[in-house]
């Protein structure tokens, strides 16, 4: 069993769920007592007593335990133990040692326990006015920590109340969230109702939550100079700052809370090769990348049975085409006067592979044997993995963002809501801790304003017809393509109306040019 020291707690607590397996007698006293934590407003219940006894290492403690319902840990240990043990906690070396009859034994904290997550409750009801941010005091059931706050989903989807991933700071059980209400009328929120859950993360996870501010206001500025009103790019600049960690490219990133790329093989003996020869120089920029990789953790040493050799290939800076180009036009020439073109930064080294199956993606070179812990741009099956992933989260987003593969194209119809959008899709991305690449925006700014000019205005941009005139149609084909528009002249101007063009079958070449025109 794993326990939490609490220096917060004055007393040790244990969960029901962690002592059911522990034994099978009753509690030694029932008190079914509730007491007040720091905060001043949680209360947890005491369903009795317990008296508890720890192998910490090779020495045995004991403690009586107040048993309660749900903990954020199995076990807590409060101060009662913390003295009682005359415990020395060592968090520069991540040790703590415990004293009992004049030994003293020293243990290494557990850095791989994972996240430990528990109810972030409102302290006081809240009335907020229609486009209004306030910040509320909310409830947390440890004491003083640095944690994560992840919004509730249920909640945003029932009321128009948006909160944001954050990172909080709790003093005596109590911390400060921002609430927003995009909403023209006034929303109001009861006393401990449940805004979402705080994190406390683990070590690697404190790690990644350094943010090179330097960098990250280099990005969003090259991200946003383009905007030529300088009231407008203030306030996107406000909604950029807000997720900064999406704008640091200091660090590689991996998202969380998706699911993992799998790799299903057949019953068949593990190809192996060995590393190609390459020359000097190749050989030292492959080992300065696989370094890299190695450093911010998305490969690993192998001992996999699998061996494919690893090759250095120039990257090409291409587009993805759009999946249904034609679609695409239809939707953005909508009357959408607001666009933001997003990027994800190595898309494909976000994603994880599942734990079983990374064994599978092993490579060779001169420098040894290496395996991926996300997914590699060379696996089958890779694209459509990421674009599943993508529509996935963002299936909230599909009204106002087209997404295709590792792309994100923003669209509305004001700026404000331009805004809001923006605001929506970083959250999620935030959420998910997906990382963007601000360069690959900015190298593609002045293409996609081109784009942008073409698909509000014609010819791209299709007319509504006019019933007052008559249509013209136009038509043209030969063996190898047939097309058409159909078009108004109103007023001496003519406006196009629809598009068409297909390649011609091989039945339809047969046909003579009248009945292809027709």
């Amino acid at each position: 069993m794993k326990v939490m020291l609490d220096t917060g707690a004055n007393r040790t607590f244990i969960s029901i769920k962690a002592l059911h397996p522990l034994t099978s007698k009753q509690f030694v006293n029932k008190s079914y007592k509730c007491v007040i934590l720091a905060d001043g407003n949680t209360s947890l219940f005491i369903l009795g007593t317990w008296d508890l006894s720890i192998i910490m290492g090779d020495m045995l403690t004991s403690i009586q335990a107040f048993v309660v319902k749900e903990l954020c840990a199995a076990c807590i240990l409060g101060m009662d133990f913390i003295n009682k043990y005359k415990l020395i906690i060592n968090t520069e070396e991540q040790m703590v040692s415990i004293c009992n009859k004049h030994q003293r034994t020293t243990l290494k904290f557990d850095l791989n326990q994972g996240d430990i997550s528990y109810p972030t409750r409102l302290i006081n009801d809240i009335r907020i006015p229609p486009k209004r941010t306030v910040v509320v005091p909310v409830s947390v059931r440890v004491s003083s920590a640095k944690v994560l706050f992840r919004p509730s989903y249920k909640l945003q989807q029932r009321l128009p109340i948006l909160m944001l991933n954050s990172s909080l700071t709790v003093h005596r059980h109590t911390s400060f969230i921002s609430l927003y209400n995009p909403t023209n009328y006034l929303c109001s929120l009861p006393k401990g109702i449940i805004l979402g859950t705080t994190t406390i993360p683990t070590l690697s996870f404190k790690r990644n939550l350094i943010i090179d501010h330097q960098l990250v206001n280099r990005n969003i500025i090259s991200f946003i100079q383009h905007i030529a009103d300088h009231e407008q790019q203030d306030k996107v600049r406000i909604i950029l700052n807000q997720f900064a960690k999406l704008f640091d490219t200091s660090k590689s990133s991996i998202a969380t809370g998706v699911k993992p790329h799998a790799i299903k093989t057949l019953d068949h003996p593990p190809p192996t090769s060995k590393p190609f020869y390459t020359t000097p120089s190749k050989q030292e920029e492959m080992y300065k990348i696989t370094q890299e990789l190695l450093h911010f953790g998305l490969i690993r040493p192998s001992y996999s049975p699998y061996a494919a050799p690893a090759l250095l290939v120039p990257k090409h800076d291409d587009n993805h085409p759009l999946s249904n180009l034609e679609q695409a036009i239809q939707i953005l020439g909508s009357g959408y006067k607001f666009f933001s073109k997003l990027d994800m930064k190595s898309g494909f080294w976000q994603i994880p592979i599942e734990e079983e199956d990374k064994h599978k993606t092993a490579f060779i070179t001169t420098e040894g044997l290496y395996e991926w812990n996300v997914l590699a741009q060379e696996l089958k099956n890779s694209p459509p993995s990421f674009q599943r992933v993508m529509a996935d989260i963002l299936s909230t987003c599909r009204q106002f963002a087209l997404v295709y593969i590792d792309d994100i194209v923003v669209f509305s119809r004001s700026f404000e809501e331009h805004l809001e959008h923006i605001q929506q899709l970083l959250s999620i991305l935030l959420k998910y801790n997906f990382q963007l690449y601000p360069a690959k925006c900015d190298a593609q700014k002045q293409a996609f304003l081109q784009l942008k000019g073409s698909l509000i205005k014609s010819p791209l941009f299709l007319d509504f017809p006019n019933d007052n005139y008559p249509l013209i149609l136009t038509t043209d084909a030969s063996k190898v393509g047939i097309d058409g528009t159909v078009q108004q002249n109103i007023d001496g101007e003519i406006k196009n109306l629809y598009y068409h063009s297909q390649v011609t079958s091989p039945t339809q070449r047969r046909y003579d040019p009248i009945k292809l025109e027709a």
